[in-house]
């Protein structure tokens, strides 16, 4: 909705969110003012998590590789990966996003890299990449 702005009815419409956000939300508005209204994340199952992480490597793998990989995620499954989720389980029972203090201690502040570009993706949807010329 946003790439539509280019357009009079897209500005419009734009501009009518924007000002409809601040009507609801006050001019001062704070970064975790809606938090308690959306819904708690929901916990995936072993098998799905399993199934989703064999599925993303498969492109990357040779065929023995994908093999080895299945096995291991199967054998995760019997073993310590029942462990892991009955801690995700609880976690998520007190928790109503059971991933954020990791990715933010993990994913943000280990990370000796620049945040911008390593960990926000959503540049790469952009229309238009700006060059050195």
């Amino acid at each position: 909705w946003l790439f539509g702005a280019e357009s009079q009815l897209g500005q419009w419409m734009l501009k009518a969110w924007g000002v409809g956000v601040t009507l609801l939300t006050g001019k001062k508005n704070l970064t975790y003012a809606f938090d308690m209204s959306l819904p708690i994340l929901p916990l995936p199952s072993l098998k799905d998590t399993c199934a989703t992480y064999v599925e993303s490597v498969r492109p990357l793998l040779t065929e023995e590789e994908y093999q080895k990989t299945l096995q291991l995620a199967q054998e995760f499954q019997k073993n310590e990966g029942k462990t892991f989720q009955r801690y995700l389980r609880l976690k998520h029972l007190f928790s109503t996003n059971y991933v954020l203090d990791w990715w933010e201690k993990y994913c943000y502040l280990y990370g000796r890299t620049p945040i911008a570009i390593n960990s926000n993706y959503y540049i790469l949807d952009a229309r238009e990449r700006p060059t050195l010329d």
